[in-house]
This record gives C-alpha cells, structure tokens and sequence, in this order.
C-alpha cells in the first residue's frame, strides 16, 4: 500500500506539534504530567528571579529594572514575528511500507521509518521526531481519507525500528545518486563545529548584545546613590568583562550540550553539489535539494553556512570536508551565483 498526502500545516499545527514534543520530554508521553513539570520548572524560576529582585535592588530602582527588561522582552518578541517563517509550500508526502517521501517545490527526501526516533500522537496531529529529536515532521490528521488510512498510517509509523533495513554501505557513494558531476564531500559534524555554528549565529550574538544592553541601562539609567565611590561608566567598565567572559562560557557550555546531546545520532552523509542543488545520502535517508532551498550564504574562516530565514532551513559544510582547494574555489562561485551572501546568519 501507498499513501499519498499534500497539505500544509497552520501555525496552530506546529505550535501544537512543539507543544507535543515537550509533553513527551518532560512528562513522558503524559500531557498532564509534561504540564505539571513545565509548570514546577516556571513556578521555580518566577520565585527566584522575585527573590533576587526583591533583594538585591533597591526600591527606587525597581521602576527602570522592569521598564527595561519590558523593552528587551518586546524586542525579542518583534525579531521573532519578523524572522518567522511566512511563506510554506504545501507538503507532498508519499508513504511506503518501507520509507517516506517528503516533497516541498523541487526538493525531494526520503527517509527510511528507521531513521524516526518516534511518532507522537494527539487528537488531531501525528508528529514524526528525526533520531536527534531537533525536527518534528507534522502530519495533520484532518488529510488523511478515513480511519483505516490512519491505522494504516499508524502501524508504519510504531513499526520496530530494525523492520525496515538501512541503505546499504555500498549505495552510501555519491556516483550512485547523483545525475551529474560535481564536488563530492562527507559531512559529519564535531563538536568545533557547534561551537562554530553558535558563535557565528547572531542569535546567540543578540542574547550576549542583549545582557550587555540590560547591564548598561541598569549601570546608566538608574538614579546613582549621593556620593557615589564609582561613576557610572567605571562601574559598567568594571561589569562589562565579566558579563561577556560570562556569555562566551554560556555560549560554549549550550553547544557542548547540543553535542553530547545528538552525538550518537551524528551520522556521515554523503553529498555531492552541483549546479542543480544538493544531492545527499545518509543511512536512512536520500535527498535532493535545489539552490531555492536557500536563499543566503555566509563564509567564516571554517565554514559555509546556507539558510533561508522564511523557513528556518540551514546547512553547514565545514571546510575541512572539502577534498581540495579547486573543490573550495568552484563551491564559492556556486554559492556566489546561486545565493544572496550576507555577514547575519542568526540561526
């Protein structure tokens, strides 16, 4: 049997999709018992943040603490209403005993339901959650025919992980897949490599640019005591340091997490570029991905970084996966006529 499905999911969906991973992580697959710990976990962290605001500023500086950390939080929801996906194709997924195969435009995956860590289920949606658990594949249950495609559906998605096999070794070569030549690589990402991605994003850069901001104000804005020992700005020269040392720790600490994290699940993957796209095989999975996948490109000292912010879509290639200089300079010229370059990846 094969199942054929296209639809595209609301904002709604997906926020329910998210909403069903947390339940699962925190609760253990028990919507009341994630909602009990998540709200534990909020009730702690409210409770500490007012104890420390009732002790450790003074009552008249109380008014700009709150104004300013007002100002912080609507910026950041802005930025995040700005940079949210806006425009989605409608989903093609056509679903085999064996595999799924996702469409979007021109783009084409096929992942193997072993390369699904799991499918989480609620009322409305089937969520489909990768083997690092970082990408949630939504499938509205509103698309599906009737009860019996849904079933079906079900028991392909819950089958045990060793039923279907992976791509053997010997397909895992680029000439195998690819429709023309082009540079060939093997991806396989390192813990440098986190380290690269969240020092680069300025997402993370606007979190540290975030807390200077907020230490500034605080030193500069509130109304300084009679006969100060030290001037505003010496007191924010003094803080200043300590804050970004305290940002570059936090910053490394979140990507040797996100490493130790999905290292097991980090893979080889074997990619070919070429004027048309990306082309990519994996243990469970196959793809192509043409250049309006992306739409920016950024080269650092160790890598390339690809994106497109409407959708949230990126993609590393370390350079140190390249086989030769010849094989850096044609990617270059590809990257430089197929995308838009950019210095604000934020990702």
């Amino acid at each position: 049997m094969t199942l054929k499905l296209q639809y595209r999911c609301t904002e709604g969906e997906r926020k329910e999709a998210k909403k069903l991973q947390e339940y699962d992580f925190y609760g253990r697959g028990s919507r009341w018992r994630g909602r009990l710990v998540l709200g534990a976990l909020l009730a702690i962290a409210a409770f500490g943040y007012a104890l420390r605001f009732q002790r450790e500023v003074a009552p008249e500086h109380k008014p700009w603490f709150v104004g300013l950390c007002a100002v912080i939080f609507l910026a950041i929801v802005i930025f995040k209403r700005i940079t949210r996906q806006k425009i989605e194709d409608d989903a093609q997924l056509e679903i085999s005993e064996r595999e799924v195969t996702m469409g979007a435009g021109e783009g084409k995956t096929v992942i193997q339901w072993s390369g699904f860590s799991q499918c989480l289920e609620s009322p409305n949606l089937f969520v489909l959650v990768n083997r690092s658990k970082t990408v949630l594949f939504t499938v509205p249950k509103r698309v599906f025919s009737d009860e019996a495609a849904m079933d079906w559906f079900r028991a392909q998605a819950n089958q045990p992980k060793g039923a279907a096999g992976s791509i053997p070794v010997e397909e895992l070569l680029p000439g195998r897949f690819v429709s023309s030549n082009g540079i060939a690589l093997t991806l396989r990402l390192k813990l440098r490599d986190y380290l690269n991605r969240n020092f680069t994003s300025w997402r993370m850069r606007g979190i540290c640019l975030g807390l200077l901001v907020l230490s500034a104000g605080i030193t500069f804005l509130m109304p300084s005591p009679p006969d100060p020992v030290n001037s505003p700005l010496k007191t924010f020269l003094i803080m200043a340091p300590t804050m970004l040392g305290m940002t570059v720790a936090v910053t490394a600490f979140i990507s040797i997490s996100y490493w130790l994290a999905e290292r097991k699940h980090l893979i080889a993957q074997q990619l070919v570029v070429n004027d048309a796209g990306i082309e990519f095989v994996a243990q469970d999975s196959t793809g192509r991905l043409p250049w309006s996948t992306y739409k920016y490109y950024l080269e650092n000292r160790w890598s390339f970084f690809m994106w497109q912010p409407q959708g949230s879509l990126w993609l590393m290639l370390p350079k140190r996966d390249f086989a030769s200089a010849s094989d850096l300079t044609q990617f270059r010229a590809l990257l430089e006529t197929k995308l838009k370059r950019s210095r604000w990846f934020y990702l």
